[in-house]
């Protein structure tokens, strides 16, 4: 009875996976996520090695952000406006074209501060514009009793990719330097784009066909009526702003500020995707519980 009671509980956390499309896109999140900590983890290394500046290791990633603040709105415009597939499968192509390029760059040793900053902001645009779409594709990918956990299973591949990505970091930074390592992270934004090319899910578009700026005004103030909201936007917009950015300057800690190495630098990472990773597992029981009202 309690191997029964165990089983079925097993199913319910994962039964948003047994959606074929929805498995395809669960796993192509958990490659982006996993590309994203290797590229990010390599690109601090690289940048704290050629600048010496804590300044500089947080401003790449500054710049990396800022086309996020502008743009994410007309991302989900166009979410809402395009083939949302297509969409994801136009920012996997170039973020692998841009993460070979340094790779590139990397290894041949011609390096310098501004192609970092330069690559950084392009793949900064690209995310903003093309990401909202892998969120806004899932209600076409999984019936409707299933999108709670298919949110829920999202936010856990996010932790298990960064686990997973800082490992795979710090053994890459170590047999075959940073190069090898941006190269690590582009093959895995090309599985990525194999990931999605599979996926077969229908054309949805829900926005009407007016003016963007009419779009983006009314969403405005949307948010500013609905206090609920306005005050989830406030908490992210805190915690990205003045916690957050620690993830950042870790190279800084690890070489600076306790003395250890690529491998010490990967175990940090770790140790914040553990914690993650914690936090997933016990969001997906709360999905469950809440499923059953609270039983």
């Amino acid at each position: 009875m309690k191997i029964a009671l165990a089983n079925s509980r097993g199913i319910q956390v994962f039964r948003s996976l047994r959606h074929r499309n929805y498995r395809l896109l669960w796993a192509n999140h958990l490659f982006v996520l996993a590309g994203y900590w290797i590229l990010l983890m390599a690109q601090g290394w690289l940048v704290l090695q050629l600048t010496d500046s804590a300044f500089w290791v947080g401003m790449i990633s500054f710049i990396v952000g800022i086309p996020a603040l502008f743009l994410s709105p007309f991302g989900g415009l166009y979410a809402d406006r395009f083939d949302r597939r297509k969409l994801m499968l136009f920012g996997h192509g170039i973020s692998v074209l841009l993460i070979f390029l340094l790779a590139t760059l990397t290894s041949t040793g011609v390096i310098a501060i501004w192609h970092i900053a330069a690559i950084s902001v392009l793949l900064g645009i690209v995310w903003a514009l093309t990401d909202p779409a892998s969120m806004a594709i899932i209600p076409s990918l999984v019936t409707p009793d299933d999108l709670l956990n298919a949110t829920a299973m999202n936010t856990f591949a996010w932790q298990i990719g960064r686990l997973i990505g800082s490992a795979i970091a710090g053994v890459l930074m170590g047999l075959v330097a940073l190069g090898g390592t941006f190269y690590g992270a582009g093959i895995a934004f090309v599985v990525t784009f194999i990931l999605v090319f599979l996926i077969r899910a229908p054309t949805t578009i829900t926005a009407k066909r007016t003016s963007i700026g009419k779009d983006i005004k009314e969403g405005l103030s949307y948010i500013k009526s609905n206090k609920v909201v306005l005050m989830l936007m406030l908490m992210m917009a805190v915690v990205a702003l003045f916690a957050f950015p620690y993830v950042w300057l870790m190279p800084v800690f690890a070489r600076d500020v306790l003395g250890i190495a690529e491998s010490g630098y990967s175990q940090l990472m770790m140790a914040v995707g553990a914690g993650g990773l914690v936090g997933g597992v016990t969001q997906l029981n709360w999905e469950i519980s809440s499923a059953r009202g609270g039983c």
